[in-house]
C-alpha cells in the first residue's frame, strides 16, 4: 500500500475499511504517532465518518461500523484477559515462592535453639556427684564451676591455672579451662584446650567443640563433630 503524502486519503480510507494487512496496520499506526499533519487528516476523516453516521449510513456503512464497534470490544476483552491471566500468574508465582520459603524455614534447623539446649546439658560438668570433695584439688574445681556458673570467669580461670597435667582430675580441669577461655571470648585457646582434652575425653572434647563452632554459625565445622537435626544435636561418633 502506498504511503505517499499524495494519496493519504486512499491510505487512510483503506485503513478503516479494514484492507490493511496486520503489517501495514502497523507501519499505519507508527505514522499516526510520529506524523502530526497526518494524525490531524485521519482525525478529521474519521470525524467525517461520524457526521456521516450521525444523517444514516448506508447498510454497507453500518455493517462497518458494527464490525469497528465488534473489534474494539475483541480488544478491550483480549485486554481483560491478558490482565486476569497476568494477574492470576503473578499469584500463582507468589504462592509457589511462599510454599517454597515455607518449606526452607520449616527445613531449616533453629541453631539458635539448638545451641541453647546443648549448653544447658552441661555435658561433662558433674564434677560434685563425681567428686568426694575431700581433697583441695576437688574443692578448688567445684568453687571454679560454681564461679564459671556465675559468670565470673576470671576468678574461675585463676583458681584453675596452677593445676597441671600431673594433676588430680585434670580432665575436668582442662574441660572447665576450655569453657572458661570461651566464655573470655578466647576462642582459639579454647578449642586448643580442647584438642589436648580430646586425646582423653574424646566425646566431650568433640561435643564441646561442635557447640562452639556452631554458636559461631560455622555449620561446616561443626558438622565435622556432631550430627544436627532440625530437633536434635548429638556426637558424631
Amino acid at each position: 500500500m502506498n504511503t505517499n503524502g499524495d494519496n493519504d486519503f486512499e491510505y487512510i480510507e483503506a485503513y478503516f475499511n479494514l484492507e490493511f494487512t496486520e503489517k501495514e496496520n502497523s507501519v499505519f499506526e507508527e505514522r499516526l504517532k510520529e506524523d502530526l499533519s497526518f494524525a490531524n487528516k485521519v482525525d478529521s476523516y474519521a470525524k467525517s465518518l461520524k457526521l456521516v453516521d450521525s444523517i444514516n449510513l448506508n447498510s454497507e456503512e453500518n455493517n462497518r461500523k458494527m464490525q469497528w464497534k465488534e473489534i474494539l470490544n475483541d480488544v478491550e476483552k483480549n485486554k481483560s484477559v491478558r490482565k486476569l491471566y497476568w494477574f492470576f500468574g503473578i499469584a500463582a508465582s507468589l504462592l509457589v515462592l511462599i510454599g517454597l520459603n515455607n518449606y526452607l524455614f520449616l527445613s531449616q534447623p533453629d541453631y539458635d535453639s539448638l545451641v541453647q539446649q546443648a549448653w544447658s546439658k552441661n555435658v561433662g560438668l558433674d564434677f560434685i556427684l563425681r567428686g568426694t570433695g575431700a581433697d583441695q584439688t576437688e574443692l578448688d574445681l567445684n568453687r571454679a564451676l560454681d564461679l564459671y556458673k556465675k559468670k565470673d570467669f576470671n576468678r574461675a580461670l585463676n583458681l584453675l591455672t596452677p593445676y597441671e597435667s600431673t594433676s588430680k582430675k585434670y580432665n575436668d580441669i582442662l574441660l572447665l579451662k576450655a569453657l572458661t577461655f570461651y566464655r573470655l571470648h578466647k576462642e582459639d585457646i579454647a578449642l586448643k584446650t580442647l584438642d589436648t582434652l580430646q586425646l582423653t575425653s574424646v566425646h566431650i572434647a568433640k561435643w564441646y567443640k561442635g557447640l562452639i563452632y556452631l554458636e559461631k554459625s560455622d555449620i561446616k565445622s561443626a558438622e565435622r563433630f556432631l550430627h544436627i537435626s532440625t530437633s536434635n544435636i548429638e556426637i558424631k561418633e
